[in-house]
């Protein structure tokens, strides 16, 4: 017969690992749609064209640049689509910003300083 405490540390180490559940895993994500960006620089003047790569998660402490945000059109906008409620980070300009429940339909500026 198998003794209760031989028992007992099998079992307390499988409650631990399936306790132990990744907690991002279990996280739900929130999105948020149709999201507008006017880029602007230091004048305050439209900037066209411009591709804006991102930080792939700041939540991660990850410095890699994976993600673009878009290219700007010709009046320096971009629209996306869907985006997950959080902040980002424009590593390239030193920049980041923050997308909420409430920027839903919403329009934020991102002044970027550009040498001309």
């Amino acid at each position: 017969m198998v003794s209760a405490k031989r028992l007992l540390l099998p079992m307390l180490f499988l409650l631990f690992i399936f306790g132990c559940e990744n907690k991002e895993s279990s996280q739900k994500v929130s999105l948020v749609s149709n999201v507008t960006f006017k880029v602007i620089d230091q004048d305050g003047d439209p900037v066209p064209f411009l591709e804006i790569p991102m930080d792939n998660d700041i939540r991660d402490e990850s410095r890699e640049i994976g993600v673009f945000l878009g290219t700007t059109d010709s009046e320096g906008m971009i629209y996306a689509k869907e985006l997950e409620v959080r902040t980002y980070r424009l590593e390239y300009y030193n920049r980041s910003f923050s997308i909420d429940e409430h920027d839903e339909g919403e329009t934020i500026v991102i002044d970027l300083y550009l040498n001309k």
